[in-house]
């Protein structure tokens, strides 16, 4: 998708799950201020810094989002985080020329949000939340449907930036004592 979107010249690239609705009718002009920051290379609805698992929310968490039985609201505005929840990922031409989701290592649902934010911050660009009016279709709420594929994706996430991910010392003692 990545690269057929950069034939098509474009400012920037929206991805989403399929049960997330779009109702911001201002997102294209929120979006396209965006991409036109060169420093910034991905824009999510919500996210979190100083994570040290894929349970970003646990951390320093921001941005909100209105699901199926309520609204994650962890403030509203614009923040530079760490990571962004899938949910939607707005990625800038900047991140389309550098970045690729890494299909080898993150084959399934989980985790793919959490490396290619990583890799935007690597490449030395910004990871935003910003005020983004998306509605999740998200029934069960709060449940990950496949716990065990989570966990494997958790120890990839772990595994691939362990010298990058709040974590990287008890990632070591872990490593030290096995």
């Amino acid at each position: 998708m990545i690269d057929e979107a950069r034939t098509l010249g474009v400012s920037g690239l929206v991805l989403i799950h399929d049960d997330v609705l779009l109702r911001d009718l201002q997102l294209p002009i929120k979006l396209n201020a965006f991409f036109a920051d060169p420093t910034i290379g991905i824009v999510g609805a919500t996210g979190a810094s100083e994570v040290k698992n894929l349970d970003w929310w646990l951390y320093d968490a921001h941005g909100w989002v209105e699901e199926t039985e309520m609204v994650i609201d962890f403030g509203r505005g614009t923040f530079d985080v760490d990571v962004v929840d899938g949910l939607i990922i707005a990625m800038s031409s900047t991140a389309m020329n550098q970045l690729r989701f890494d299909a080898e290592r993150f084959t399934g649902f989980h985790g793919y949000d959490c490396d290619i934010a990583m890799q935007a911050k690597r490449a030395g660009l910004r990871v935003v939340v910003a005020d983004l009016d998306v509605f999740h279709d998200s029934f069960p709420h709060g449940k990950v449907t496949d716990r065990a594929a989570q966990q494997q994706a958790d120890r990839t996430c772990r595994r691939k930036w362990r010298w990058t991910l709040s974590d990287r010392v008890a990632y070591i003692k872990v490593v030290a004592s096995t």
